[in-house]
């Protein structure tokens, strides 16, 4: 063997040990069936801030060895977020040898982050995806991480009744590890709500999701909005107009 080629051969398995490395981060230590989430999208949203914090020093380094433009740092951790988030944490940082990796990026798989005034100076927070499709074999759910905030920015701690009239709301069942169906309205105090719908007739209405905030200690009602999902093709589309709130 060429000196070349012993060296090339130590990158490959320097290359391949760090991608075993990121693998055992990224994913959690049970096995899970094809098109099963290993995480919950709770899980993944409470590691939410460390995992953003480990693209970012990705980012710089992407950014220093040219594979980046420092213009697409923004779009490129929005693409891997997006990713993280809508494949249960079984996913990839792509960022080895891919200078252009943003031409690949799919607008519909990065998540879409909404908010909307409820009155009184309050602003519900919806994180979501941009698209929603039925899958065959396993629950694929429409994501809807809800927040709220008070007149000065705080964190309200509220409880949540989520309705809507087309299609079922799942929540995620620990005991299970899947997405159990709860029927046509859930609740929450902060979990995520799944929902899931049948791809769209031709001349399918938009569908309407009911949300409803109460305050935790008196049940008083803080907050109602509906957060609009519009047919297209096999699945649905959201967008920023997709939340509205009322009494703003």
């Amino acid at each position: 063997m060429s000196a070349i080629s012993s060296t090339l051969h130590a990158k490959r398995r320097c290359i391949a040990g760090g991608l075993l490395v990121l693998c055992l981060l990224l994913c959690t230590s049970a096995w899970a069936s094809e098109g099963d989430p290993l995480l919950s999208v709770d899980d993944l949203l409470s590691i939410q801030g460390p995992f953003e914090a480990l693209l970012d020093g990705v980012g710089e380094l992407a950014v220093r060895h040219g594979i980046l433009e420092e213009s697409e740092l923004s779009e490129w951790k929005r693409m891997q977020l997006g990713d993280f988030l809508s494949n249960g944490g079984y996913g990839s940082i792509l960022i080895n040898y891919m200078p252009g990796i943003l031409k690949y990026a799919v607008e519909e798989e990065m998540p879409l982050e909404l908010s909307t005034g409820v009155g009184e100076g309050r602003t519900l927070e919806v994180l979501t995806m941009r698209r929603f499709e039925s899958s065959e074999g396993t629950t694929t759910v429409l994501p809807i991480a809800l927040s709220m905030q008070d007149a000065q920015g705080l964190p309200m701690p509220v409880r949540y009744e989520i309705g809507s009239d087309s299609g079922m709301l799942y929540k995620w069942d620990v005991g299970a590890g899947r997405y159990i169906s709860v029927g046509q309205s859930a609740e929450s105090e902060g979990e995520i709500v799944g929902w899931v719908g049948e791809a769209p007739a031709v001349d399918a209405s938009n569908v309407v999701i009911e949300i409803q905030a109460f305050t935790l200690d008196n049940n008083r009602s803080v907050a109602e909005a509906e957060l609009t999902l519009y047919p297209s093709g096999a699945g649905y589309d959201l967008d920023v107009s997709s939340l509205s709130g009322k009494g703003e």
